[in-house]
């Protein structure tokens, strides 16, 4: 039982990682919580599910599952990467010299936009997620690993590593490490910082729409409130991490995941919410910095 709740906590740990390690590249560069990147990992599952939907009925690959998978998580990523270049040139771009408050509180009002759009739409009822992946389990020491799992952990390595290998080895992945570092220098450089900013909400949201496929997919269903709690909970698995380290996010995230799964599994399943964000207050009054993040002197 142990084993079993650790492996599913692993696999919404991974979920939850995704978004995270979206959130810290954008606050890393424009020191803004992207609260309304929940939302984007919801339409992200809106649009899986209707092209998922199509593509199952339609017949489309010979029945291939896997192909399926691959066209959907494809078409989410691409629409999501359009809404958050969208977000980022509507809500964030023109108050980016405000002071900080204002940015948070366009984010937040961007993230309700994006729900109550999505409600007067599409409406508030839940949509059934064909599901996707190969039917199959393996089992062992008592436990039991499906094989949608393992689907899951392979596509989340593979966007985790190929993300950090863009950020660095290619040359714009240097760049945006620049602009993080420094907008003034990275603009005095000659990199347009507004454009690597636009690529960064680029790539994170792309992210979050793959992150959305696989979790309507493997839960089966998808509605507009599916994204608040996900970006909450990616936003507390970044705090836990470490502010600012990738890293850290992507640890934070699992061990989110995995302490739901147990809370939810011993102690209160109604309750797990409470009790995570709990844990979260705990570990932070005897390490703010995070369980990776630096130590950062500041000059009163």
């Amino acid at each position: 039982m142990l084993l079993q709740q650790v492996i599913n906590g692993i696999i919404l740990g991974f979920i939850y990682s995704l978004l995270a390690m979206g959130m810290t590249m954008v606050f890393g560069i424009t020191q803004v919580i992207h609260f309304s990147h929940g939302e984007v990992f919801m339409i992200g599952s809106f649009i899986g599910v209707g092209v998922a939907v199509l593509l199952t009925e339609t017949g489309h690959f010979g029945g291939n599952i896997l192909w399926v998978l691959v066209a959907t998580v494809a078409l989410a990523m691409a629409g999501a990467a359009l809404l958050g270049i969208l977000v980022d040139r509507t809500c964030y771009r023109p108050i980016r010299r405000s002071p900080r408050i204002n940015s948070l509180v366009s984010a937040i009002g961007s993230s309700i936009f994006i729900q109550q759009a999505v409600i007067l739409t599409l409406g508030s009822k839940f949509r059934i997620f064909p599901f996707l992946f190969p039917k199959g389990e393996i089992h062992f020491l008592g436990s039991m690993v499906s094989y949608a799992q393992i689907w899951i952990v392979i596509i989340s390595l593979f966007l985790m590593v190929v993300f950090s290998i863009f950020l660095k080895n290619s040359r714009m992945g240097k760049a945006l490490q620049t602009v993080a570092e420094n907008q003034k220098v990275a603009g005095l450089l000659g990199i347009n910082v507004n454009k690597f900013i636009a690529l960064t909400f680029l790539i994170v949201s792309a992210i979050a729409g793959a992150a959305g496929v696989l979790t309507g997919s493997y839960y089966g269903s998808v509605d507009f409130f599916v994204g608040f709690m996900a970006g909450l909970k990616a936003f507390t698995s970044m705090i836990l991490g470490g502010v600012g380290n990738v890293t850290g996010a992507v640890l934070g995230g699992l061990v989110i995941g995995v302490a739901e799964t147990l809370i939810g599994g011993y102690i209160s399943n109604d309750n797990k919410d409470i009790l995570v964000f709990l844990l979260l207050i705990i570990i932070l009054v005897f390490r703010p910095s995070g369980l990776l993040g630096e130590r950062v002197a500041e000059r009163l």
